[in-house]
Formats: C-alpha cells, sequence, structure tokens
C-alpha cells in the first residue's frame, strides 16, 4: 500500500486517493506514516527542500469561525503530506520552478482578487494549492480563481491543466464538479485524450479526471473514444503499470463503460496473476481490477484457481470487497463447490454480524443484492443459522423505512429472486412487497434486467405459490424475448442429438407432441418435452455447459429452480448427464427405458 501511495501521489493523482476505493486505505497509510514521524518514507529530505524552496509552512490546526455560506471548508486529511509529495514530484520532473514564490498563507490573505491575474500560469497551481487559509477557502477567492483559470484556458498546455486540475483536487476533491473551468475544459481533455502526441503519463491521468465528472453521459463518451484508443493500441496496454492499470479500471467502472478489446482484458486479468500476492493485501486494488471483469464477461479459470488458492492471504474483514470478490466467482460460474460453500459461508457470517449488531450503516441494499445474485447464480447457499430469517426481517425493515423507490426497487426485485432460488420460507415477505408496491411499481421501466427477474419471479410463483400471484401481478407478465430453438440447439450438440432420437421414436413408439422449447415459461433454458405412448409428459433435460458450472456436470441456480418447478408441476423427468456420455452412447435406449418406467410397462 505504501508503494502504491508513493506511485499515485508521485504522478500526482491526488484525486484517485480521495476519490476511489482505494480512498480509506491510502489515507491510512499516508497517516500512519506521518504519525510515526516517518516522513523519509515517502519523501526523504524533500519535506525541509520544499519549504525552504517554496517557504508553504503546514496548515494551522486553528480553524477561525467563519459564515458557513461563506467558506467551503477542506477534508482535514495529511495535507502537508500531500502537498509535499505535489512538489517532489514537479521539482524531480523539472516541470515546475517558482519565478515568484508565494512565501506564506498570509500573502495569500493579503493578495488582492484584482491582482490574481499577475500570477503566471506556471504559479498557478501553487498559488491555488495555497488558496486554503486556515483550513477554509472562500466562496469569493474560490469563484475568482475560477474565472481566472476558465481565462486563461484556451491557453493552457497539456501539463498547465493537468497541474491546475490536480491543484484543485488538493484543495477540495468534491468542489471539481462546481468549477465552471473544469466542465468548459471538458473538450479539452478530449483533444488530450484522442492526440497521440499526449504522454502516457497525461493519458492516464487524464483519463482519471474525466471519470469524476457529473454528467455521466459526457464522461462516457469521453472515456468511451479514449478506451477505443487504449484497446486498439497494444504497445499502449503493455506500457502500463499495474497503478496505471488500477486508475484506467477505476474509471472505466466509474463511467459505466465495459472493456471489448480481450487485450486489454488479458493485460488485467495477468497483471492480477503477476501481483496476487501484493494485492491480496491490497483489496481495494484487487476490487478495482475486478470489476470490469465481470461486465465484459470475462473468464480465465486460472486466474480464478489462483485467487481461490490465495484467498486466505486476503488482508480484509470488509463484507463489500468479499462480496465483489465472490461476484467475479458467480459471474464465471466457478465449478470448486467445496471452495464456493466455504467463502459463501463466511460471507454470510460477515452479513450475520453485521445484521445481529444493528450495524445497519454498513449494509448497503445493492451489496446483499449482488451478494444474494452470486449465490443464487451459482446454487450455494450459505449454512448460517438464521440467516435467511435476519436478512429477511432487514429487507422487511427497508421496506418500513421507505427505503426503495423507482431508482433502486430492481435490487429488491433482484434478493426475491435469490431467495425464491434459495427456497427460503420467503411467503410473508413477498406479502410485505406485494402489499407494500403496486405491479406498476414493482415493473420498473426502461429496466431490462427488472423486466426478466420480475417475469421470472411472477411465472415462478404462478406454479410453486400461486396463492401469492394477483391479477394485477399476472397483468404485468410480457414475453421474452427468446433465442429461437435452432440457435440454441448449434450451442448444444448433446440436446439436438436427443432431439433427433426422440423424432425417431414417433413410428415405432407412438410418441407424440415433441417440443424442444422452454418448457419453464421466463427461464431461457431449453429442453425436450413429448408424450409417451400412454399420453404420460416426458421431459428431457440435458447438463451442459449452459446450465451447469464451469466444466462441471453441476447445475447452477436458474436450472436447479427449473428442475424444481418441473418437478413441481408433477411431470416426469430424464435427466441426462452430458460429461459421462460415452462416444457410442445410445438415446434411443435410455429414452425407451424411461417411457417403460413413466407408462409402467415391464
Amino acid at each position: 500500500m505504501v508503494r502504491i501511495c508513493h506511485y499515485l501521489l508521485q504522478m500526482r493523482f491526488y484525486s484517485l486517493a480521495k476519490h476511489s476505493s482505494l480512498n480509506f486505505q491510502l489515507l491510512n497509510a499516508l497517516n500512519s506514516a506521518r504519525a510515526a514521524n516517518n516522513i523519509s518514507l515517502f519523501c526523504p529530505r524533500y519535506i525541509s527542500l520544499a519549504q525552504i524552496k517554496y517557504h508553504i509552512p503546514p496548515r494551522s490546526t486553528k480553524i477561525k469561525k467563519q459564515p458557513v455560506s461563506s467558506v467551503i471548508k477542506k477534508q482535514p486529511v495529511s495535507s502537508v503530506m500531500f502537498q509535499d509529495r505535489f512538489f517532489k514530484y514537479l521539482r524531480e520532473n523539472n516541470k515546475f520552478f517558482a519565478v515568484t514564490p508565494i512565501t506564506s498563507d498570509d500573502s495569500v490573505k493579503k493578495l488582492m482578487l484584482t491582482e490574481i491575474k499577475e500570477v503566471s500560469s506556471t504559479e498557478l497551481p501553487v498559488f491555488i494549492s495555497t488558496a486554503i487559509v486556515n483550513g477554509k477557502l472562500t466562496e469569493t477567492l474560490k469563484a475568482r480563481l475560477d474565472e481566472e483559470c476558465l481565462s486563461r484556458l484556451s491557453s493552457f498546455t497539456t501539463d498547465d491543466v493537468l497541474k491546475v486540475v490536480d491543484a484543485w483536487l488538493y484543495i477540495v476533491p468534491h468542489i471539481l464538479n462546481n468549477l465552471k473551468f473544469y466542465h468548459e475544459a471538458m473538450p479539452l481533455f478530449d483533444r488530450i485524450l484522442s492526440s497521440n502526441d499526449t504522454s502516457l503519463p497525461a493519458f492516464v491521468q487524464t483519463f482519471y479526471y474525466v471519470s469524476l465528472c457529473k454528467d455521466k453521459n459526457l464522461a462516457r463518451d469521453i472515456i468511451r473514444k479514449a478506451l477505443d484508443k487504449l484497446q486498439s493500441s497494444h504497445s499502449l496496454m503493455r506500457a502500463l503499470s499495474l497503478d496505471e492499470l488500477v486508475i484506467i479500471s477505476v474509471s472505466i467502472f466509474r463511467t459505466s463503460n465495459t472493456i471489448s478489446s480481450r487485450a486489454l482484458l488479458r493485460t488485467i486479468s495477468d497483471g492480477i496473476m503477476t501481483n496476487l500476492q501484493r494485492l491480496m493485501k491490497d483489496d481495494a486494488s484487487l476490487v478495482t481490477l475486478i470489476k470490469p471483469l465481470r461486465p465484459a464477461e470475462f473468464y480465465d479459470l486460472k486466474l480464478l484457481d489462483a485467487i481461490a488458492a490465495n484467498l486466505s492471504l486476503l488482508k480484509t474483514k470488509s463484507f463489500i470487497t468479499k462480496i465483489q470478490v465472490f461476484a467475479l466467482f458467480g459471474q464465471s460460474l466457478y465449478p470448486d463447490k467445496d471452495f464456493l460453500q466455504k467463502f459463501a459461508d463466511d460471507i454470510g457470517h460477515s452479513l450475520l454480524h453485521l445484521l445481529e449488531n444493528k450495524e445497519t450503516m454498513d449494509i448497503r441494499i445493492k451489496d446483499v443484492s449482488r451478494f444474494f445474485w452470486s449465490l443464487s447464480f451459482l446454487n450455494v447457499i450459505p449454512q448460517v443459522e438464521n440467516l435467511d430469517k435476519e436478512v429477511m426481517e432487514k429487507i422487511e425493515d427497508w421496506i418500513l423505512d421507505n427505503q426503495f423507490n423507482e431508482s433502486n426497487l430492481h435490487w429488491l426485485i433482484s434478493m426475491m429472486c435469490s431467495i425464491f432460488i434459495f427456497n427460503w420460507d420467503y411467503e410473508q415477505l413477498f406479502r410485505r412487497v406485494f402489499d407494500s408496491f403496486s405491479a406498476h411499481q414493482l415493473n420498473v421501466p426502461n429496466h431490462s434486467a427488472n423486466f426478466r427477474n420480475l417475469n421470472l419471479l411472477i411465472a415462478g410463483l404462478r406454479i410453486e405459490a400461486p396463492y401469492l400471484v394477483s391479477e394485477d401481478l399476472t397483468s404485468i407478465l410480457r414475453p421474452t424475448i427468446a433465442p429461437t430453438a435452432v440457435n440454441h440447439l448449434r450451442t448444444r450438440p448433446v440436446l439436438k442429438d436427443a432431439y433427433k432420437t426422440a423424432w425417431s421414436l414417433t413410428k415405432d413408439h407412438n410418441v407424440t407432441d415433441i417440443l424442444c422449447h422452454f418448457n419453464i415459461p421466463h427461464v431461457l433454458i431449453l429442453g425436450l418435452t413429448f408424450y409417451t405412448p400412454k399420453r404420460n409428459l416426458l421431459n428431457i433435460e440435458v447438463l451442459d455447459r449452459s446450465n451447469c458450472l464451469l466444466t462441471s456436470n453441476i447445475p447452477h441456480g436458474l436450472m436447479s429452480l427449473k428442475l424444481r418447478l418441473l418437478k413441481q408441476l408433477h411431470e416426469h423427468i430424464l435427466i441426462i448427464d452430458s460429461t459421462r456420455l460415452s462416444k457410442d452412447n445410445n438415446f434411443r435406449i435410455m429414452f425407451e427405458k424411461k417411457i417403460r418406467e413413466v407408462d409402467g410397462v415391464d
């Protein structure tokens, strides 16, 4: 962590330390070093040089009372350490030398606003970074500095604009989106990212600064173009250090972009593999690197095996961190059921501890939903006593406390789907939900995942617990756009062979009404259905890589739900395990035997 702190701040990435998921660990590392007077850990001999060269003393800890409306408070976090390392970077890289040094905070106070224009562009970052008087930035000075930066924007070089943004982030990180200068600089950032003359450090730095923009559509578009450039350049990808990959990853995730280049995904995966021992002690960086792999559906079994083998080294008790790592195994359908059960139990115990100790501030709705989604996808249920009861009570509390609205109701539906797949005693919770929200509210508009989950939930309940489903709920069911059977069969050769065999039985055995279809509504797993000679319905289900954990015959959560619902319908099922079939396996003999069994014929 010390090394990452050194890199990020040496490269002027103050904002990452204060904004990203690395926040607490970075600041804790800095504070710990400072508390131990271990200044030389980061910048040996430079603190005194910085203070002599630029005459900038440590900030006063005494804060004068001022009207709240007229000041912007700076976050009291290791300001001297950040400041000294900022100057250390500039000196070591020969990027900046003060022509007219600002001698003290008093000089800033005494400097007339009209004299700001006299500060050169090279001095401006230092002036901005010292603009806080006794821990506060006056609104008047902030507005004047913003105007000055804006007026100079057209003449700024790449280095100028990046140094100025750094200086603002150093003062008050959360103020950036309130600056006219920052928003007007977006076209310049776009040009910097598009230019072939931009250095790698400037590219990475600008990439991150754009991701901080609250205009998400604008930030997403600019990052998308820059990401396309990065993905098209193997030399640029290979040049990225692990720390730069962390910065790129958090920016991509923050702007809801998705990596399409297998080469870049492989670069991230290889970076994790190569530095796994270190990352297990730096879980924030590990999680940041993992995040873009999931939306891209990038599965590397060797990487998963390595993480699983080293999981005991993960130096965190964070419920959120564990969930993020578990989600990677979930989406990848990792096949080691024993490992998954142990990991799920560990996270389940962490969640139960938070619930029982009423540490509700440490539990976010989306984290529980993400954890449950991963569990249900893998068909792994934590073996933790009372977890089901505590979680469902917590969800009811969230409902009673009005914690759900249109923006997050999809998390509630997702949790309900997972609980339904777990087959917990869900009746009380589901009644609470259906009494608290109308069918119209639950059918969140323009949210495809919620649409699929709600359809699945209602369709499943109509089979297993029809008394919970009102006419209003039934009325919002809509056809799911499913892949055609022909396209589905192309990826499932065993099912295709079984389908052909079923047709061959039509003449000799009077098998009729053969269907290759999605036989449970809204469960998009293809199966076969036909009537035996005595008109008994027989379902043929094939376990293969489309509905099982990777390289295994273990059904994933949705397949397990399908088999459960078929049993609820009291229909006959023949399950074919594709991993145990020999090359000369005869489906005809298998079907004939099952037909005789179903029809009661010896």
